[in-house]
């Protein structure tokens, strides 16, 4: 919708402002154009008000006896290329992060006893678990946990990291601010100084390593290296890893670890409780599933977090286009069976 208006300049933006306050979810087009003699600069009422408004006129002839054209554009947020509001906070999204952790008893369970490991300043540890069942998300509360409480943790992703990026992440992480050309020696040096100054005052560095199933092979010496240096009571390590136990990581960790964590998946009541703590924490309200829904998603997703964040986002966005306010078991099987390929039974 466009609109041209002819007005004074005395109460041009009023009009602009009520055009917009009222139109704002609509395109509109406003342009307004006056022949009337005004100063070089812009008036003082109309900057006080395009600063309380928040708005800046295109002021492209501000001189005397010239035209004043100004225009504004306001655009909905889709069609400024941003999602709706219903969809920009649609929660089960899939990247881990601390504020999505739920705690779950196998969650909760796994964080207590990692952390009576890093208390008693054991040298290793390893969580195991399925692809997707929270692993990542349970480093990244305990990571939360231990800052707070002032341990020096640093939480470092593995996946397809080789020996000699590792060295040097390893070497940054814990302060030696090393050069991107440094000699690998060199870093080594730098690391069992920054251990052994640990070890002295008793307060090791915790490093929490996600998806060392990802490994590169030639990165497993320097971790093996690392448990036995002398100063190896100057840091704890936590491995996060699928629980294949062919892993060579595994193996080569297992005479060092003092605790293995195996990370079940959720139950079927724990998935309706999952889902419901999601729908809590998204600030719009959001269809509602039925317990007959819940049982269904936990039979199709076999409790699997990461399944469960795919489907229920898949089956709200269909909630949406639909204008539900409830989901049923019968919309889950569908989208499961249509969108996701999931062999529902």
């Amino acid at each position: 919708m466009k609109e041209s208006i002819h007005v004074g300049r005395t109460f041009l933006f009023q009009v602009l402002c009520r055009e917009i306050r009222t139109l704002r979810d609509t395109p509109v087009a406003v342009r307004c154009k006056t022949h009337r003699s005004v100063p070089a600069a812009i008036p003082d009422e109309l900057s006080q008000k395009s600063d309380r408004e928040g708005i800046v006129p295109d002021c492209r002839s501000l001189h005397p006896e010239k035209e004043l054209s100004m225009s504004v554009t306001v655009r909905p947020l889709s069609t400024a290329g941003m999602r709706t509001s219903s969809q920009a906070h649609l929660p089960f999204a899939e990247e881990a992060s601390a504020n999505r952790y739920f705690p779950s008893d196998a969650h909760e369970e796994a964080l207590a006893r990692m952390l009576f490991l890093v208390e008693e300043r054991d040298r290793c540890g390893v969580l195991t678990g399925a692809s997707g069942t929270g692993k990542s998300t349970v480093l990244i509360r305990l990571h939360q946990q231990l800052s707070r409480s002032g341990w020096k943790s640093r939480r470092i992703d593995l996946a397809g990291v080789d020996h000699a990026a590792l060295l040097h992440r390893l070497a940054a992480e814990l302060g030696a601010n090393p050069a991107a050309d440094a000699d690998p020696h060199d870093l080594w040096d730098q690391l069992e100084l920054i251990l052994a100054a640990a070890a002295r005052v008793q307060q090791p560095w915790v490093l929490l390593l996600d998806h060392a199933d990802r490994l590169r092979p030639g990165a497993l010496s320097l971790l093996e290296q690392l448990l036995h240096t002398p100063y190896s009571c100057g840091i704890v390590m936590l491995f996060a890893s699928r629980h294949d136990g062919k892993t060579p990581l595994l193996k080569a960790l297992s005479e060092h670890t003092s605790l293995r964590i195996e990370l079940a998946a959720l139950t079927v009541v724990e998935t309706q409780w999952y889902v419901e703590h999601a729908l809590e924490r998204s600030p719009s309200s959001m269809a509602e599933f039925t317990r007959e829904a819940a049982q269904c998603l936990a039979r199709i997703t076999q409790g699997v977090p990461r399944q469960i964040n795919r489907l229920c986002r898949a089956v709200m966005l269909a909630a949406i286009a639909e204008h539900r306010s409830e989901i049923d078991a019968e919309l889950v099987q569908s989208i499961a069976e249509e969108l996701l390929d999931y062999q529902v039974q």
